[in-house]
């Protein structure tokens, strides 16, 4: 249960920094 949801998180917060990312380049 635990281990899903921090996988899930993990993977929300990736997905973050990789749109900040493209914000930033931009």
């Amino acid at each position: 249960m635990g281990r899903g949801r921090q996988k899930a998180k993990a993977t929300r917060v990736a997905r973050d920094l990789k749109y900040s990312n493209t914000d930033m380049d931009l």
